[in-house]
């Protein structure tokens, strides 16, 4: 994975997973029955469906139904205990996890999983270009914590990285940590999601700058204000 190739699998996936949150949040609201009424705060601020100009509005006085997937109904059917015919309950909505929460929390996983991606196939460039493949420094880099792959970095290169990459890469992968490993450890805001994924992004630009040559790419180039204000939050490692 090149560092362009990188942001457009980061953008278009932080994009896609989004836009997934804001249509299932705003078909949450329309089977609910704490949103009824036009004047319901529900209705004050996207997400929610709404009719389009010139079209029938749409009524907000009694809640709506969803008819499932074949996919979710084998998924109900699997989970369902006995076995039995017939239609299968989805169970109470208080027992699914809310799609601003559920889908902020896959989007960190899927960002740390792109930057570490493209952490180890710049590396593995930069290995081959400087033709030090059997340098023992470099042995089994892709299966060394965050630290000691900064470390191994600068060790090699000669340059620093600074201490505000080694603390938001420490940060980035502190919370993907807590999130695979630590049950029912959820991201709570999809706004953190978007300051994880903007981290990422900075991440992946300094280790571009020390590891290859920086592609000629206005828009990329425009982010750049964004990621220096960003690396400069981490002078300790940080909590997002």
């Amino acid at each position: 994975m090149d560092y362009l190739h990188y942001f457009r699998e980061s953008d278009e996936y932080m994009r896609s997973l989004f836009m997934c949150m804001d249509n299932a949040h705003a078909l949450e609201k329309m089977y609910s029955w704490d949103n009824l009424g036009k004047d319901n705060p529900a209705w004050k601020e996207g997400p929610y469906i709404t009719s389009g100009r010139g079209g029938n509005p749409i009524s907000r006085e009694q809640p709506y139904v969803l008819r499932v997937s074949t996919a979710l109904s084998k998924l109900i059917a699997y989970q369902s205990a006995p076995p039995n015919e017939g239609a299968k309950s989805l169970g109470h909505r208080d027992r699914s996890i809310p799609a601003n929460k559920i889908i902020p929390t896959v989007s960190i996983c899927m960002q740390f999983s792109l930057l570490e991606n493209y952490d180890h196939s710049e590396f593995n460039r930069y290995k081959e270009s400087e033709k030090i493949m059997n340098d023992k420094r470099v042995k089994r880099y892709d299966r060394k914590p965050v630290k000691e792959r900064l470390d191994i970095i600068e060790e090699v290169t000669g340059e620093r990285v600074g201490v505000h990459l080694y603390n938001a890469y420490i940060s980035v992968s502190n919370l993907r940590n807590l999130l695979t490993h630590e049950p029912r450890y959820l991201c709570n805001s999809p706004m953190t999601a978007i300051d994880y994924y903007v981290t990422c992004q900075a991440i992946a630009s300094v280790l571009n700058r020390v590891l290859a040559t920086r592609p000629d790419d206005n828009e990329l180039a425009r982010r750049e204000c964004f990621w220096e204000h960003q690396l400069k939050k981490f002078d300790a490692v940080l909590e997002f």
